[in-house]
């Protein structure tokens, strides 16, 4: 039989997979990478994209984003582009590109790949490759400040990093060379030196002193100010370096950097990334197409930036356009290909085998998730001794484990853990298969940690399985639970644990079952709806505390309780189209009830109960309204309900206790097994009472499928005709009862038609012996009720009512008169709310109503029809509270009106006299207000006086409005006259005419009462005598105005022997402002002043006397002007005599005791 080992086209004992190392960039290294790199098709589509991009003249997308899991190839195919880009000779005498090419041999795309390489000649580069982390100081530097320390070791700067900053800035200015002959001259060790900031920095502040003439301590501020601008170094600077160094050497510039992805995420903040943003933003806006940014990294940017924020980093997204993903399809390839390519001589063999074991090939590769099992001859082959699914899981395995370091990312490369699987196998014979013990084994203490690797191990030492041990139990369910897409059921666990082709997957399944139950039992797993999971020392502390815990029979039932209030909700039950009937749950002998009382009871028997049916069946015949349900005896809801309350009292406990991360997933996963544990409870609840049996009425009923809908049947067909013999099959709607008390009575007959509602005839009469009205009348015949009596007795057994249906005959009987509510009928609007209002209309007090006799109604309708609208009419049929209501409603109508006209007239009389019995009416209207039967008979008494009565009001009411503002405005008009007659002077007293006329206009008012209109005549007699007197007045005013504004205006350009204008004066300016308005007409309407120049009869006396004094003063003025003469042109003088020295205060005072205008000559004399 063939070992495995000798299957394989290459050497598996030689062959060691190479640890790829950005920073490692040795020709002999770079030769063997390149000759061993495996061009896959994904790696020539990522090719593609790469020159399509970068072989441009203009592009601002600068950035290239390489993306894949640990493993992938990502840092490999980065390193193959540095390598394209530098292209460098090799040992063997090619370039770099030279010896890609041979690795195109199997290309589909050879020829447009090799033109592209050619393409980059066109593009000379300067490459930058390293792996951040590794040159990074612990994460602590920025992203450009990795990237500048890269960028001056690539131009053969220090290693150092304040060395090279300090040499950098030396050579910039020139000064580097020379510094270094200078060391070497002093027999100094130049790399020595170059290892040591202090001793570079002391000898090259020596050279600045002693050959440059530096000041000591400008020396020292020259280098210290170098190593500032590393410290300090910020995107816009550095890549203004990276720019003048390209435009010097006319080459690009392409930073080709491994784990970047890592190193910008590896804090909390988003700092680094937005480092990167800003160098990739000007290496793009300020490059000019010369630096270049290609970057690797686990996650792809998109989700880089979700898990951040996007607002933030959108351009970094923007400028890394080219992102190129390496998928588990690239490494399958590779592995393929590198790895498992099998000699010619044994496809055969694979053929031939898939053949005979094609059935146990394909269950052992089937693991009932989303990876592929192997179902052909060539898959079998190609991925021999592995299975296709194992290549599918192991990136996802690695990817999505937790805690691993960065160094450990070796050990978990794909190709590593193939390559180890391998060499353990390869002494194995043909038909040896890969199972999860090996994956496990390979991926070791290094993935795992030790502490797992040990548990696993431990195991053993207790349980034995006849094919397989328990330890690899937990190895495959360590992988598994690393998985999202497979379920570790006993079947993928036992066709994950098959190790030959011989194995039979059935057999192995039977000892994973034997084991499993131990690995409980003993709680390394749990097992629940079949999917087995490993147990943690958390989850096991959890476990023990549930077997502690311990359930009272009353917890239970309560648990019990609370999911048939679930399962049976059915508060009520609507009967055709009419009412609901309530249901009320009781459970065992009140343990619990829910629902609506006051209607029909569903009795469940408890689980645990033994049950006597005779017993039922002879209890039930005397409860009609009682409906009893037995559960099957075959159920296990006691002990579902202790498990459930088990693990609900735990997580309580342990979630007071536990707060890290590890104590949450134990609380998730108990909480989902807590709630699936509820609805097995709530099934196994449902299940045993739908397989139970039901009582009702001394009868075993026979049930469906279904108990919810058994239980409604029986209600309709046997509960219904029994408990509620006058239920209705319909229901009113409230809007119709709204309806009733609004429409009018021809149309009230049409609001129901239906044999339930039908109340009224045609006619608008009420059937009362109505199946709805013949119980109300009998129960409001016994006494007055409140409405709340009379919505409980009919809304519950034997009717069953709807409140709606209640209200509808209540306002039937109150549309039709024959009951009040609160001493009210329809036509109040208050009753309309007490019908919407339940409160209220639980509050109100319902009577029946005696019926008025016709010869009443006839007299009342007589009365008040002519005063009320058309609306309101009377009418012989109207039931005794209206005619009530409109009586009272023209009382408060006639006593308001009596009283309004009443104090007009008391006002425009000046005197309080009654003009209307308002005593009458206050009395009708007050007794009114009651309601009372008495208070209608009261009207009918003063029937004469009150007719009388409207009569004189009305006319009344039309004499007033004819005349009422004309009367107001003439009694104001003769009051003004009779105080403005009194202010005249001129005439002395009012003519006696005017005072008579007066007399007689007062004289005259009282008549009003009577609706007499001669005051307008004395008013009109008045008002012309007072316009004839003012007239002579007004007049004489206007002629003193006419003839003064003459006089202003002839003398306006005069001028005095000064040369000074009269117009310009004061005293001509105040005269013309102090001169009166023109007024041309006198005009007198219902005021005793000119509607015109709004002066009454003594303003006018008195402006006209203003206006004579005025002419007397501007004639004055006029003379006194003309005659001013001019002033003497030699100026005064005054003498002062002072001493020759004094004080500034002393010559103050002197000068201000000066009584001299500011023209006058000062002479001074001194006294000395």
């Amino acid at each position: 039989m063939q070992r495995l080992k000798d299957l394989f086209s290459l050497n598996i004992e030689e062959e060691v997979p190479l640890v790829i190392k950005a920073g490692e960039q040795d020709p002999k290294i770079a030769q063997k990478e390149i000759s061993e790199y495996i061009v896959t098709h994904q790696i020539e589509n990522h090719l593609e994209t790469f020159f399509n991009h970068f072989n441009q003249n203009s592009t601002n997308k600068i950035g290239v984003w390489i993306s894949g899991f640990f493993g992938s190839g990502k840092s490999y195919f980065a390193k193959i582009l540095g390598y394209l880009l530098m292209n460098k000779t090799l040992p063997s005498g090619n370039t770099m590109r030279e010896k890609f090419k041979e690795r195109l041999a199997n290309s589909k795309n050879r020829e447009f790949i090799s033109g592209q390489i050619d393409a980059l000649n066109k593009f000379p580069t300067h490459t930058v490759m390293f792996e951040i982390i590794a040159e990074s100081s612990g994460y602590r530097d920025t992203v450009q400040q990795v990237m500048f320390r890269s960028f001056l070791k690539s131009l053969g700067y220090s290693d150092y990093p304040t060395v090279a900053t300090m040499e950098f800035e030396l050579d910039e200015h020139g000064l580097l060379k020379d510094f270094k002959d200078y060391v070497i001259s002093k027999g100094e060790d130049w790399e020595k030196i170059r290892k040591n900031s202090g001793s570079f920095k002391n000898e090259a502040v020596n050279f600045l002193v002693s050959e440059r003439n530096f000041m000591q301590e400008t020396a020292k501020e020259f280098l210290k100010s170098a190593i500032d601008k590393y410290k300090n170094l910020a995107p816009a600077d550095f890549a203004r370096i990276c720019l003048e160094y390209s435009q010097r050497i006319n080459k690009r510039i392409a930073f080709i950097i491994d784990e970047m992805g890592q190193y910008v995420t590896s804090e909390k903040t988003d700092e680094k990334l937005l480092q990167l943003q800003a160098i990739a933003e000007e290496f793009a806006s300020k490059g000019t197409r010369r630096l270049w940014l290609i970057v690797t990294s686990q996650e792809k940017l998109n989700a880089l930036a979700e898990n951040l924020d996007s607002r933030k980093l959108s351009k970094l997204v923007d400028r890394f356009e080219v992102r190129l993903d390496l998928t588990s399809e690239n490494v399958d390839e590779v592995a393929r290909e590198k790895l498992l390519k099998k000699k010619k001589e044994f496809y055969q063999l694979f053929e031939e085998t898939y053949s005979k074991k094609a059935g146990s090939i394909q269950t052992m590769s089937y693991t009932g998730g989303k990876y592929k099992r192997t179902s052909d001859a060539e898959s079998f082959r190609d991925y021999y001794p592995f299975f296709q699914y194992q290549f599918e899981i192991l990136p996802e395995i690695v990817q999505n484990a937790s805690g691993m370091m960065y160094s450990q990312a070796t050990e978990r490369k794909f190709i590593f853990i193939v390559d180890k699987i391998l060499k353990d196998l390869r002494d194995e014979e043909f038909g040896r298969v890969v199972n999860a013990t090996d994956l496990f084994d390979a991926l070791g203490t290094s993935f795992f940690g030790s502490g797992v690797v040990a548990h696993v191990k431990k195991v053993d030492e207790y349980y034995e399985g006849k094919r397989i041990k328990a330890s690899d139990i937990l190895k495959a369910l360590e992988l598994i639970k690393r998985l999202r897409h497979i379920s570790a059921t006993e079947e993928v666990i036992a066709h994950m644990l098959c190790k030959h082709l011989d194995d039979k997957p059935h057999e192995i399944q039977k000892d994973v079952k034997e084991l499993v139950k131990h690995l409980e039992k003993d709680k390394y797993v749990t097992v629940y709806n079949g999917e087995i999971s490993l147990i943690t020392d958390l989850e096991r502390e959890f476990l023990d505390e549930y077997d502690r815990q311990a359930n009272t029979k009353p917890e239970k039932n309560g648990e019990i309780t609370s999911h048939l209030k679930d399962i049976f909700d059915l508060k009520e039950v609507r009967y055709k189209s009419g009412p609901t009937i309530p249901i009320k749950w009781i459970y065992g002998d009140n343990i619990e009830s829910w629902g609506k009382s006051d209607g029909i009871t569903i009795k469940l028997f408890p689980f645990d109960e033994k049950i006597n049916e005779e017993e039922i069946e002879f209890e039930s015949y005397s409860k009609n309204d009682q409906i009893y349900i037995i559960p099957s005896g075959e159920n296990n809801v006691y002990d579902l309900a202790d498990e459930v309350l088990k693990y609900e009292k735990t997580l309580n406990s342990f979630r007071g206790k536990r707060s890290s991360p590890d104590s949450r997933d134990v609380l998730e996963k108990y909480g989902r097994i807590l709630e699936e544990k509820r609805r097995e409870l709530k099934k196994e609840i449902k299940t045993a009472y739908d397989n139970g049996k039901i009582i009702y009425y001394a009868e075993k009923v026979q049930k469906g499928r279904d108990l919810s809908d058994t239980i409604t049947t029986i209600i309709f067909e046997k509960v219904v005709p029994e408990v509620y013999p006058r239920i209705t099959e319909t229901s009113a709607k409230m809007t119709e009862v709204i309806d009733v008390l609004k429409s009018p009575p021809d149309k009230l007959h049409l609001i129901r038609d239906d044999d339930d509602h039908a109340v009224f005839t045609e006619e608008g009469e009420l059937v009362e012996t109505h199946k709805l009205i013949a119980p109300f009348i009998e129960e409001l015949k016994a006494s007055v009720k409140k409405g709340s009596d009379l919505l409980d007795t009919f809304s519950r057994k034997p009717y069953g009512w709807t409140q709606e249906t209640i209200l509808y005959a209540l306002a039937a009987m109150l549309k039709t008169g024959k009951i009040e509510i609160n001493g009210m009928d329809v036509s109040n609007d208050i009753v309309i709310n007490i019908f919407k209002s339940q409160s209220k209309l639980r509050e109100a007090t319902i009577r029946l109503v005696k019926a008025m006799p016709v010869e009443m109604k006839e007299a009342l309708i007589n009365l008040l029809n002519p005063i009320v609208s058309k609306q309101e009419q009377l009418h012989l049929r109207d039931p005794n509270s209206r005619f009530k209501t409109v009586a009272r409603n023209v009382m408060n109508e006639l006593y308001d009106r009596a009283n309004r006209v009443q104090m007009i007239f008391s006002d425009l009389v000046e005197e309080e006299k009654g003009f209307f019995d308002i005593e009458l009416l206050r009395e009708l209207k007050n007794i009114l207000t009651g309601l009372s039967d008495e208070a209608l008979e009261r009207v009918i008494e003063n029937k004469e006086k009150l007719e009388d009565m409207i009569e004189n009001l009305k006319k009344a009411e039309e004499y007033l409005k004819t005349n009422e503002r004309s009367i107001r405005k003439e009694k104001d008009f003769i009051q003004q006259l009779n105080n403005e007659m009194s202010k005249v002077s001129r005439d002395g007293e009012i003519p006696n005419e005017l005072k008579a006329t007066i007399e007689q206009f007062y004289e005259s008012l009282p008549l009003i009462t009577k609706f007499d209109t001669s005051l307008h005549e004395h008013f009109e007699k008045a008002r012309n005598m007072y316009i004839a007197i003012f007239k002579k007045i007004h007049d004489a005013r206007n002629e003193k105005r006419r003839e003064l504004f003459e006089y202003l205006q002839s003398i306006k350009d005069k001028e005095n022997p000064l040369g000074e204008r009269v117009s310009d004066t004061e005293w001509y300016k105040n005269a013309l402002k102090r001169l009166p308005s023109d007024c041309s007409e006198l005009r007198i309407e219902y005021s005793i002043k000119c509607e015109n120049c709004h002066a009454g009869y003594h303003e006018c006396e008195l402006e006209l006397e203003r206006l004579e004094r005025l002419s007397e003063n501007v004639r004055a003025d006029f003379e006194k002007f003309m005659k001013k003469q001019p002033i003497s042109s030699e100026p005064s003088i005054k003498k002062l005599r002072v001493k020759k020295r004094i004080t500034y205060k002393e010559l103050k005072e002197k000068v201000n005791s000066l009584d001299v205008d500011d023209h006058a000559v000062v002479e001074i004399e001194t006294e000395d």
